[in-house]
């Protein structure tokens, strides 16, 4: 079962046994306090929402300790004026741990866990061994022998005489350059 709740302006969802940080409440470390302003109530597939709270539910709390939040920086800055401020701020904040949830009148029960004697059929172990034993029967020969990428069979005839030479690269730049029109760049010094 849980419950929202509003306190401090905010709304929270809680549960029995949660803890939750809400705005500063008045009282003591140990403290218990009803929390009365329940808007909405679940438990067991059924929900009963308040209009705007549920009429005589309520949430016992305790209150654990009261915490501050993490430190935020507020910088005022007006360029050209030589103006800076720069102040800080840290909220108060009460922890509160969840006791019970009250909701006289309204009939939503928590689901018992039933605990099933369920035969364990296999360890975890064998059944990572059978599996195992699955994938190599699955596997082909040829994959497991070779680690290299297989080669692809491609048509002599496909490929254009240029890309069937098998000189090294260093010698096919060199064509290349001889293969096109334009002159070396020494050249064209040498002519100027």
């Amino acid at each position: 079962m849980y419950a929202i709740i509003e306190t401090g302006g905010k709304q929270y969802k809680v549960r029995e046994g949660d803890t939750v940080e809400v705005e500063l409440l008045d009282g003591e470390i140990g403290d218990s306090i009803e929390l009365d302003q329940v808007l909405m109530l679940s438990g067991d597939g059924e929900m009963v929402v308040g209009t705007p709270t549920v009429e005589d539910a309520l949430v016992r709390a305790t209150i654990a300790e009261e915490v501050r939040g993490d430190k935020v920086v507020v910088v005022k800055f007006k360029p050209k004026s030589r103006y800076l401020r720069k102040t800080g701020h840290r909220q108060n904040y009460t922890r509160l741990q969840i006791e019970e949830i009250v909701a006289p009148g309204i009939e939503i029960e928590e689901p018992e866990e039933a605990v099933e004697d369920v035969p364990v059929e296999a360890p975890a172990a064998e059944l990572a061994e059978e599996t195992a034993v699955e994938v190599e029967a699955e596997a082909t020969p040829e994959a497991e022998q070779s680690t290299e990428p297989a080669a692809v069979e491609v048509d002599a005839e496909a490929i254009p005489e240029a890309e069937q030479s098998t000189e090294p690269a260093a010698e096919k730049t060199d064509e290349a350059e001889e293969a096109t029109d334009q002159p070396d760049v020494e050249e064209a010094d040498d002519e100027a």
